[in-house]
């Protein structure tokens, strides 16, 4: 994400080298190629500079191991609903807490995570008198295990100067077998573009938020489920990642190394 010295464009300049250059997360001012011949990977879909210059989008890696089976709805009819990440007014959970209290339905809402946000959210909770669980920070196995327990994960990101690209736990809630209900920034929006794992709403709309909420607490879950676990393997599974990359080395490889790339470009940023 940061700078490159021009040295360090001159040495891939003069010697050709094949280069992979990718980059994380929206950024608000397009991202320079960091050569004509780069292969840029991304987990979102940047703005480049050239503008035309392609991007190969490959999303943050799920879990190792064999997917969950596709959740079942509960027989008793009480909705675990969960949601994990920090707790800072970019990822959404107040609006979250809003929209699962306007519902009034037989469910709990579990909130992993930590941030500045905490005691604020807690206080919204017990205002709205609502069935909210604050786990905190919680380790990846944790984080896995309360997912299995779940029914739905809702990620309710807002948009922010530098956005992110697939956030983690969407990989890991599909394992799980879990449909997701997620806001439409980001990369976000490249899991939907197939069977539909879930609901994907306009970020900071509550109403949409609530409306998505209701329809994974019905009969519409049992398909969404059903999409998690393919749309895992399709497209987050370690092997489904890891041939993306490869396939990324080996374009950069084979892309053709012959064109000057103008030392004094500024405004370069990408890893």
């Amino acid at each position: 994400r940061g700078s490159v010295a021009p040295s360090g464009r001159l040495v891939h300049d003069r010697l050709r080298v094949p280069v992979v250059q990718t980059i994380l997360g929206a950024r608000p001012t397009p991202v320079r190629a960091i050569a004509p011949w780069a292969v840029v990977t991304s987990d979102c879909s940047p703005a480049m500079l050239p503008a035309d210059h392609p991007v190969m989008w490959i999303p943050t890696m799920g879990p190792a191991g064999e997917p969950r089976p596709a959740r079942v709805m509960p027989t008793d009819g009480h909705w675990r609903v969960a949601f994990a990440g920090r707790l800072v007014e970019a990822k959404g959970a107040s609006l979250l807490i809003r929209a699962f209290a306007s519902l009034g339905a037989n469910a709990e809402l579990t909130v992993m995570g930590d941030g500045e946000e905490m005691a604020g959210l807690v206080s919204l909770a017990s205002g709205l008198d609502v069935a909210v669980t604050f786990a905190g920070r919680l380790e990846r196995r944790a984080v896995l295990s309360e997912l299995e327990r779940s029914h739905v994960l809702v990620v309710p990101s807002l948009e922010e100067d530098y956005g992110e690209g697939i956030p983690t736990v969407i990989g890991e809630a599909l394992w799980a077998g879990i449909p997701i209900i997620a806001t439409s920034v980001g990369g976000v929006e490249r899991l939907f573009d197939d069977a539909a794992p879930g609901w994907l709403v306009a970020p900071g709309d509550e109403g949409a938020l609530a409306r998505a909420l209701s329809e994974a607490m019905s009969a519409a879950h049992a398909h969404a489920a059903q999409a998690a676990p393919t749309a895992y393997e399709r497209l987050l599974c370690p092997r489904a990642v890891l041939d993306r990359c490869q396939e990324a080395y080996e374009l950069a490889k084979r892309a053709p190394r012959n064109s000057a790339f103008p030392v004094e470009q500024s405004g370069f940023a990408g890893t």
